[in-house]
């Protein structure tokens, strides 16, 4: 598999990602249900490590979903300090984070466990 695609994949993902994160609260549609914005966290998280796990070509996929995990949760690290730092009515919240590195660590494995099937 050409590893371009699955790249120009997690860049563009990763730029919605911190357009979503930059958003001011107020125009942010309200949860329907009780943690969903836990579940949008996980499954976007999910999506940038499988996308980051596909992009790396010259590694094993263990060592790959790593690198990943690694790379998608300090993104979104990063983001969620911004947040409680510079962007109105948002703030920095520990689950957000949690859930991020569960869906990165999700993404990653069903991605590693492709390949090694």
């Amino acid at each position: 598999m050409s590893v371009l695609l699955p790249r120009i994949g997690a860049a563009v993902w990763a730029t919605a990602i911190l357009a979503g994160s930059v958003m001011p609260s107020l125009e942010l549609p309200s949860p329907t249900f009780t943690f969903q914005d836990k579940l949008v966290h996980a499954v976007a998280y999910a999506l940038l490590a499988a996308l980051c796990t596909l992009s790396i070509p010259r590694l094993r996929r263990i060592p790959a979903a790593l690198i990943s995990i690694s790379l998608a949760m300090t993104y979104g690290t990063l983001l969620e300090i911004i947040q409680g730092l510079f962007i109105p009515g948002r703030s920095f919240d520990l689950l957000d984070i949690a859930a991020n590195a569960v869906g990165s660590i999700i993404g990653a494995a069903i991605v590693t466990r492709g390949y090694l099937r």
